[in-house]
């Protein structure tokens, strides 16, 4: 997460499940596309098979999607945003 907040990358994620990655199918996350001074925060599955390199556990931001606002159906993703001052406080407090 410390890249986005750097500026170095424009997108992160939390892992908010994850089991065994060499025998799992999916990996549910919270993908976070730093906007500006704001952090658009979706909830997600990556599916494992999809992915064009293997999963890696230390850079997880490395399967994340780039950023939609509306799915193959026209509908809305829901996501919420949240300040990047905020993402600081979270990090400085880990």
């Amino acid at each position: 997460m410390r890249h986005l907040l750097s500026g170095d990358d424009t997108t992160s994620c939390l892992v908010s499940s994850i089991t065994e990655p060499s025998t799992s199918n999916f990996v549910f996350t919270w993908p976070l596309y730093r906007l500006a001074n704001e952090v658009a925060v979706q909830n997600s599955i990556v599916f494992l098979d999809e992915l064009m390199s293997p999963f890696d556990v230390d850079h997880p931001w490395r399967s994340v999607r780039p950023r939609e606002v509306v799915d193959e159906d026209g509908n809305r993703i829901s996501e919420w945003r949240v300040s990047v001052a905020a993402v600081q406080q979270f990090v400085d407090r880990l």
